[in-house]
């Protein structure tokens, strides 16, 4: 496991956490605006939520395998909080009763909004821990098959049939949201770790298949001790404008934006802010991915 860069970590002062308050963004950007958040039932999606609706967003599509009608009345809260017309909002639950797939909220959406500029997308799949013998051996690997199948396939079927939306809007921005959370025994480790993993490759993969069309994809990650406090603003700062060099990236939810905007040219020249491909299952998930590590992907600098 490579060390992380000492160079950029030199270079760049202590970041303190960017709060802003919702009046502080410029309401004529977001008014037009059509935006998606994926896993808008949890806890962690809640301030990005209050966020965009409190920027004065028009239109908020929220999806989850849950109820989102508390989430729901949060954005409807800032937004009156904020001073702002209650956004046009669609929500669909995809799984339960009166579910709809993937594919048919796709199809509400494009047919009532024609679009979506921005789609947010927490990658947080609660995962079942394999059982395990009083000898510690693995019993039911089918089990970590599903999970992992779960984590990755369903995620990956469920943004192919989004996609579509994203790359008819004006933004065309897809940001996939990292929160550490606890992994429980060790078989359920490295499902988790695997998991995280693909679906971090996943943002890579989606700038090389969909970038020459427009797509501005790329990752903030949330730490343990902030898991289900992600700052919201962050979220709407970084998507007020297309930030094009941030497009197969991966950054940390504890950084302050307008720093780490001044570091553009370091950041792009030492090609920083990169996720490796490789994988240790031995340390805790904030150790294996840190923001600041200069680690090369599978997405070459040239290719987008």
């Amino acid at each position: 496991m490579s060390a992380p860069s000492q160079v950029f970590q030199a270079a760049i002062p202590p970041m303190s956490r960017n709060i802003s308050e919702p009046n502080s963004f410029d309401h004529s950007t977001w008014g037009s605006r059509a935006v998606m958040i994926i896993g808008a039932g949890t806890r962690a999606a809640e301030s990005v939520v209050a966020a965009f609706a409190g920027a004065g967003a028009g239109r908020i599509a929220l999806l989850d395998v849950n109820d989102v009608s508390g989430n729901r009345d949060v954005a409807i809260r800032a937004a009156r909080a904020g001073n702002m017309e209650i956004p046009d909002m669609l929500t669909f639950r995809l799984d339960g009763e009166g579910s709809v797939t993937p594919a048919e909220a796709a199809e509400e959406v494009s047919r009532k909004w024609g679009h979506i500029d921005i789609m947010v997308h927490h990658a947080c799949t609660p995962l079942t821990s394999s059982k395990l013998d009083r000898n510690g051996q693995r019993m039911d690997a089918s089990q970590s098959w599903k999970s992992l199948e779960a984590g990755v396939r369903n995620v990956y079927e469920s943004l192919q049939q989004l996609l579509f939306l994203v790359l008819a809007g004006s933004e065309k921005t897809l940001i996939n949201i990292f929160t550490a959370t606890e992994l429980g025994t060790p078989p359920a480790v490295g499902v988790s770790r695997m998991v995280e993993m693909l679906n971090r490759q996943m943002t890579d993969s989606l700038m090389l298949d969909h970038g020459h069309e427009g797509l501005l994809a790329y990752s903030v990650h949330s730490p343990a001790d902030n898991a289900t406090e992600l700052d919201g603003s962050i979220i709407v700062q970084l998507t007020k404008n297309r930030i094009e060099w941030l497009g197969g990236r991966h950054i940390s939810s504890k950084q302050n934006v307008q720093e780490l905007l001044a570091y553009r040219e370091m950041i792009v020249h030492k090609d920083l802010l990169r996720y490796n491909s490789s994988l240790s299952f031995g340390l805790p998930s904030e150790r294996a991915w840190h923001p600041f590590m200069k680690r090369r992907g599978r997405v070459p600098r040239s290719s987008f």
